[in-house]
């Protein structure tokens, strides 16, 4: 009597690790003016390295030269993260960002730091509108990010938010000396959020 046949097991795919991380980096397309890049996704240190490397790659290919907006709000980001990403606009691999949102994410004054080098750079001579608010900038990063500001390398900044971070009497004082409004609602715990034109 003949055996019967062996059940053959159905592999299951395995995953490539590589392939799923550019998986997860949305493609910004050389045509569109604004890259929203998923905000709010979980985002933390490490895929923020990844999308500095991939914004550079597309930077050198000519595919960058179009976005004018970046959101990456409301995700995990800290220092080690935004430093990747201001070595990158240092560059000039986004010569024509106009808004860049950095809201809710875990920035210290390292990363402030950071932000200020590609401010003093000229590479965000185009920006219109930051927004730094809820993260965790400390006077010592905030008052080197307005010093950089207010040397006019971003003369067309008209909307600034550092509202909710661990802001100090030094930071309150940078803002009044460089013009704008930290006398209305700013405790000690400063909570700042400007525009310029009064919108």
């Amino acid at each position: 009597m003949p055996s019967p046949p062996t059940p053959t097991r159905k592999r299951t795919p395995q995953a490539n690790p590589a392939s799923e991380s550019r998986k997860r980096i949305p493609q910004a397309n050389p045509a569109s003016e604004s890259c929203n890049l998923l905000p709010g996704r979980g985002w933390s240190d490490p895929q923020t390295e990844q999308l500095a490397a991939a914004l550079s790659y597309a930077h050198a290919h000519g595919s960058t030269a179009k976005l004018e907006a970046l959101s990456l709000r409301e995700n995990r980001i800290g220092d080690t993260g935004i430093k990747a990403l201001s070595a990158v606009l240092v560059t000039g691999a986004l010569p024509k960002i106009e808004n860049l949102r950095l809201s809710a994410n875990q920035i210290g004054d390292e990363g402030a730091v950071a932000l200020s080098t590609a401010v003093e750079s000229g590479a965000l001579r185009h920006l219109t509108h930051l927004y730094l608010d809820h993260n965790k900038i400390g006077d010592v990063g905030m008052v080197t990010l307005l010093g950089s500001l207010s040397k006019g390398s971003v003369a067309s900044l008209s909307v600034l938010d550092v509202s909710s971070n661990q802001l100090g009497d030094a930071s309150v004082r940078q803002l009044g000396s460089n013009g704008w409004p930290a006398s209305a609602g700013i405790e000690r715990v400063a909570r700042v959020s400007w525009d310029r034109t009064g919108g």
